[in-house]
């Protein structure tokens, strides 16, 4: 599978999907048929993504969010106060925390749910402002 793809950057992956991005171009492919289920540019490379532990959902994010859902098929997420995700982390099955930008103006964590697409935010963040830049954020 991996030779096919030679810049490919894994984001996440399962025994049944694969997520990555080569460069400025987020790709979910599935491993059994090769077929691509999203392909999505972003302005910058992609930061995270996730996949769903039974593979109904995968998101990648970055300066946007985008998210494939099985049965709905791919949505992007495109809001100012969720630009620039720095990092996201798994809740549970259906929801993930995703923290925004921690050095901008809307420094923030959500939360959101990968069922119905609705975003709830869990607090402002600004933890790391007037900071430099560091890979290891802890949030």
């Amino acid at each position: 599978m991996y030779k096919n793809y030679p810049n490919l950057h894994v984001l996440a992956e399962n025994s049944e999907l694969l997520l990555g991005h080569s460069f400025e171009t987020a790709i979910l492919i599935c491993k059994w048929s090769g077929e691509h289920l999203f392909v999505d540019d972003f302005y910058g490379d992609p930061t995270c993504g996730c996949i769903s532990p039974t593979s109904e959902w995968a998101l990648v994010a970055g300066e946007h969010i985008t998210v494939w859902r099985k049965a709905q098929g791919v949505t992007q997420l495109v809001a100012e106060q969720l630009r620039y995700v720095q990092a996201l982390r798994l809740i549970d099955a259906t929801d993930v925390q995703l923290l925004i930008d921690p050095w901008g103006t809307h420094a923030a964590i959500w939360r959101l749910h990968l069922m119905d697409l609705s975003l709830r935010k869990v607090r402002d963040f600004p933890d790391y402002q007037d900071r430099a830049y560091e890979e290891q954020i802890d949030w």
